[in-house]
């Protein structure tokens, strides 16, 4: 690759290639990408619900105090039957160390007289569910963080997964550029550009043994600060000779070697340049200078004048010695001077490498490839993900509202020690106190009977109390 130019301008190329692309809208990009939506609505609502399940976990509804609703005042608390009612047992009563201890609705506190003491049903027993224990809190917690952590894994994979698309490659003379394609997630390249260009397709990279031999020649006119440069791109291990003579001059030019393309914009821009890019520097007329390439990179040879007023003519050559990739026994060959587009199937687990061949002769040339995507890789990994993301979702949830559902379906259940009342047992019966024991609740005041006159007594369950001794005196005779 040859060129010419002013500093701090952009450089005169000379490019021989052209590209045949017939559905590329622009041939000049070095590389066509889709950028990734990352799903922040999704990260957040999720991020929402976790802290709505920790909020409620680490602070629980408490109940009303007692008292909270008081009785209607204008509503009869007990039936004027003429009938007397006792006071039930207070409804505060000490909770015991038991999860499933039964809840009592609150009840006003009110004198006990026998004009006012209500007549109060059985307690009504509220079964809540189990509470929340610490595994169920850990378990909720570990899968919400999961999720978030897989949701994340999947914008990662899709910004990463490679994407198919068109690439353009850029070979200048002489140069076999090497293409790696990743034949698990495409099925296929085609390929179009420049007709003098060879393509092959490879299972393996082929090995660095084969020499390519090249030369050129050039004439150099340097003026008001202009440069003329040539470029290679070799493997390590390559020689480049090269002599030149200015024969006409008013200060000596510069002969400059730098590595990369990068370090060869830098110093067109006059910004710095690290010193490993900077391979050599010689200021003079007339020379030789033999190079060995350390690395495989892009080399520059630059002729320029160190100022605006300097000038300078001659001539240089260039002896290439370039080692390169050997191009015996290819899986697939796509020769030059072919005007259609050459297609390549790839085989899932195999290695695809893809070597453009540039000629000998000429300066740069552009091709262009198109990988076409195995849309069954791409569906096993995302379904993979997605699937995890679900299982997550799921535990979460069971651990979430698992104690609804538990007291829901296990409230009602007799293993807790509560015997359920039956219905045929009607309010008067209950009112009356006849009901037996057994359908009683475990906290139900004893059934008194009614007060009666015609019984006398301390005990109050109808016994005679014992006779007292017929009445006597000191006079008595039958007293001793």
């Amino acid at each position: 690759m040859e060129g010419t130019g002013f500093r701090d301008d952009s450089s005169r190329t000379f490019d021989s290639g052209s590209s045949t692309w017939p559905s590329h809208g622009h041939s000049h990009h070095s590389h066509h990408s889709s950028s990734s939506f990352v799903p922040g609505l999704l990260l957040g609502a999720l991020g929402g619900a976790f802290g709505a399940s920790w909020w409620r976990s680490n602070n629980p509804a408490v109940p009303p105090p007692s008292g909270y609703f008081p009785q209607h005042p204008q509503q009869p608390l007990f039936p004027n039957d003429g009938r007397t009612y006792y006071p039930a047992p207070s409804p505060v009563r000490p909770q015991p160390q038991h999860p499933y201890y039964p809840q009592y609705s609150p009840v006003p506190p009110r004198p006990s007289t026998p004009q006012n003491v209500p007549f109060l049903p059985d307690p009504v027993f509220v079964m809540p569910g189990p509470p929340p224990t610490p595994a169920r809190k850990r378990a909720c917690s570990l899968s919400c963080c999961l999720c978030i952590l897989l949701v994340i894994a999947i914008v990662i994979a899709a910004m990463l997964v490679p994407k198919p698309g068109a690439h353009d490659v850029k070979v200048v003379v002489g140069d076999r550029k090497l293409v790696s394609v990743d034949s698990k997630w495409f099925k296929e390249v085609e390929v179009a550009g420049a007709s003098q260009v060879d393509v092959y397709l490879f299972n393996q990279v082929p090995p660095l043994d084969d020499v390519v031999q090249m030369s050129k020649n050039i004439s150099v006119n340097l003026e008001r600060g202009s440069y003329h440069f040539v470029r290679y791109d070799v493997h390590p291990g390559s020689t480049v000779h090269v002599t030149w003579d200015f024969n006409s001059y008013n200060v000596h030019p510069t002969f400059a070697i730098l590595e990369s393309e990068a370090a060869f914009h830098a110093w067109k821009a006059n910004a710095y340049i690290p010193p490993q890019w900077w391979l050599h520097d010689q200021n003079t007329p007339k020379g030789t200078y033999t190079f060995t390439a350390p690395d495989n990179s892009e080399y520059y040879f630059i002729f320029y004048s160190p100022s605006r007023r300097a000038y300078a003519k001659g001539s240089a050559s260039f002896q290439v010695k370039a080692i390169t990739y050997s191009i015996t026994n290819p899986a697939a060959h796509c020769p030059a001077g072919s005007n259609d587009i050459c297609s390549f199937t790839l085989f899932p687990g195999r290695e695809a490498d893809i070597l453009f061949v540039a000629p000998t002769d000429g300066d740069s040339y552009t091709m262009t490839y198109k990988t076409k995507p195995r849309r069954e890789a791409y569906a096993a990994l995302f379904a993979s993900l997605s699937s995890a993301v679900g299982v997550c979702l799921g535990v979460a949830l069971i651990a979430w509202c698992g104690q609804k559902c538990c007291g829901m379906i296990c409230g009602r259940k007799e293993r807790r020690g509560y015997e359920p009342i039956p219905d045929g047992q009607g309010e008067e019966e209950r009112r009356a106190g006849q009901s037996s024991s057994r359908n009683q609740g475990p906290h139900t005041p004893p059934q008194i009977p009614p007060f009666n006159p015609a019984v006398s007594g301390r005990y109050g369950d109808g016994r005679q109390e014992p006779s007292a001794p017929p009445p006597y005196s000191v006079m008595d005779p039958n007293v001793l």
